[in-house]
């Protein structure tokens, strides 16, 4: 879980403090801020490419998963265990 995330569920629930916060709030601003800063430019054509590639790799895993799931039916429908 990153720190913006803990900070969200996690610190402005327990903390009283609006100041305390709003200071926490601000370094992470900066933080995000440096990193984008820091980052290389994603051109866009590249950043769908690889959107379009994630998509097929998981669409790939999952039906490979049903496929096994299929395949270990057949084995126990052919031991006589199902």
């Amino acid at each position: 879980m990153s720190n913006i995330n803990i900070f969200c569920k996690v610190d402005c629930a327990i903390e009283t403090s609006k100041s305390l916060l709003l200071i926490r709030l601000k370094e992470y601003e900066i933080q995000r801020d440096e990193l984008n800063q820091n980052s290389p430019f994603i051109p866009f054509w590249a950043q769908k490419k690889a959107e379009k590639c994630f998509k097929e790799i998981n669409l790939k895993n999952h039906v490979y998963e049903i496929n096994l799931e299929e395949t270990d039916m057949q084995t126990l429908k052919d031991e006589g265990k199902e």
